[in-house]
């Protein structure tokens, strides 16, 4: 079930992680200049969508600080939600995720993003191949694998990935395991 407010957070995610409420990831971003928020709503429905905006819109507000807004990344899900997403907010960074496309065309999304300035493209691990990595290059997109949790997938992969969201591998982890070679650009 859903749980309250109170009890969402006092109850540590994964019996480690603080959890935080909208307010609390402002504190985080004011008190920490380096740190970037990137949504990741589930959500793709319009109505929901506009209205998980708007509550970080006021969220912001609240903070008297617009600025915040250079570091914080809308994912959307599907075009569409582009258009809502400038209609509600100041946003300029994007990334476009896959994984709700059940069949994407690659040259399609890579085009959508060029025209708009989205730099990023995240998909499942498991879809990257080459030439689906070289199509969206070509239009100018990082791409970004999800969630690779070994450091021997990310090495597999690396000839098509520009970076990977992980659970658990730091950059730190990666860069030691690369050290001394060129194989990947670690952003």
């Amino acid at each position: 079930g859903v749980m309250d407010h109170e009890t969402f957070l006092s109850t540590p995610i994964c019996f480690y992680y603080t959890p935080l409420d909208i307010q609390g990831l402002m504190e985080l971003l004011i008190q920490h200049p380096d740190v970037y928020l990137v949504t990741d709503s589930k959500d793709t429905d319009e109505q929901s969508v506009r209205a998980q905006l708007r509550g970080l819109a006021q969220a912001v507000e609240a903070t008297g600080r617009p600025e915040l807004w250079n570091r914080i990344i809308v994912q959307i899900y599907h075009q569409e939600m582009y258009t809502w997403v400038k209609e509600e907010t100041p946003v300029t960074n994007f990334i476009f995720t896959l994984y709700q496309i059940e069949n994407p065309d690659y040259h399609q999304i890579g085009a959508f993003c060029q025209e708009r300035g989205i730099q990023v493209v995240t998909m499942a691990a498991e879809r990257l191949t080459k030439e689906r990595s070289d199509i969206l290059h070509s239009y100018g997109c990082k791409v970004y694998l999800h969630t690779v949790n070994r450091l021997r997938q990310m090495l597999e992969s690396n000839w098509g990935a520009d970076g990977f969201y992980s659970d658990c591998v730091t950059p730190s982890q990666l860069e030691g395991v690369l050290a001394g070679t060129n194989q990947m650009y670690l952003s």
